[in-house]
């Protein structure tokens, strides 16, 4: 199970976890769970939930705050982006979905790790390209209408080891309530950097770095849970978390690397933070 994101849904006043869980075969479904309050207790609404009978990946969630709408971003493991809208409840996905085919230069394969955030009205996505534990160059998107045109504005990390996006991979964006500051965090699952640096210069490499088993792109059956535990080749229990403040260059986003920041240094005083 990685992955946990819970919204509140108002139509309910109940709140609603969704996980993804990694099933025999390396596919991957979902589990999703409800309850009246934020701490729990939970109960399953779906144990192992395959929406529109695919197999998901990495994942985000968004409430829109003036419809209510729910929404399922996800990736459709090595072949695309998908954005499905939630039922009323938060509980399931409808069959109104759209797929957006993100190419990777670097490794011919799709994109993942959806990371969607708004500003000013504007919807961003900050996806990764497939290349296992290893990172590579982040990618952020644009759009007004989830189900229409995305527009790339490239990679949004500015600086020495941007190539590897300062060695993690985007998976949550965070404003600071009251402010215009954007806090990007990032997983580091491989903390030795110059193994990182050395992979990432060599990306062709990197995207053959996959799981053992493969992914269907149409799964069959129903989902099943591993009936032995996966291992793999770097401890990803030890892994860390990045956090780095985003800067605007108009209405693109800019990361850049900071051995140390506050949130004093980008929120005006009288911001929330002070």
């Amino acid at each position: 199970m990685d992955r946990p994101h819970i919204l509140y849904c108002p139509q309910t006043g109940k709140y609603v976890a969704w996980l993804k869980i990694m099933c025999e075969g390396n596919n991957q479904c979902m589990s999703v769970l409800q309850a009246d309050d934020f701490l729990g207790p939970y109960e399953f609404v779906h144990r192992l939930y395959r929406p529109l009978a695919m197999s998901t990946g990495d994942f985000d969630l968004y409430s829109d705050p003036e419809t209510g709408k729910g929404y399922f971003i996800f990736d459709r493991p090595h072949f695309e982006i998908i954005t499905a809208e939630l039922t009323d409840d938060y509980t399931a996905v409808t069959d109104r979905y759209s797929a957006h085919c993100f190419t990777d230069g670097s490794s011919g394969a799709g994109r993942e790790a959806p990371t969607h955030f708004v500003r000013g009205g504007k919807h961003y996505l900050i996806t990764s390209g497939t290349t296992w534990y290893y990172p590579n160059p982040s990618r952020v998107d644009r759009f007004g209408d989830f189900h229409g045109e995305y527009e790339e504005l490239g990679n949004p990390c500015v600086g020495e080891d941007d190539y590897i996006s300062f060695g993690g991979q985007f998976t949550e964006v965070l404003q600071v309530p009251g402010s215009d500051l954007y806090i990007a965090m990032a997983d580091r699952w491989v903390l030795d950097q110059e193994r990182v640096q050395q992979i990432g210069k060599s990306l062709p490499m990197a995207a053959k770095i996959r799981p053992k088993q493969p992914i269907d792109r149409e799964p069959k059956g129903e989902p099943v849970l591993p009936s032995e535990e996966r291992t793999f080749d770097d401890d990803t229990s030890i892994s860390r978390y990045i956090w780095l403040p985003i800067e605007w260059d108009g209405d693109r986003p800019v990361i850049r690397w900071r051995d140390e920041w506050c949130v004093e240094d980008f929120t005006e005083p009288g911001e929330a933070g002070h």
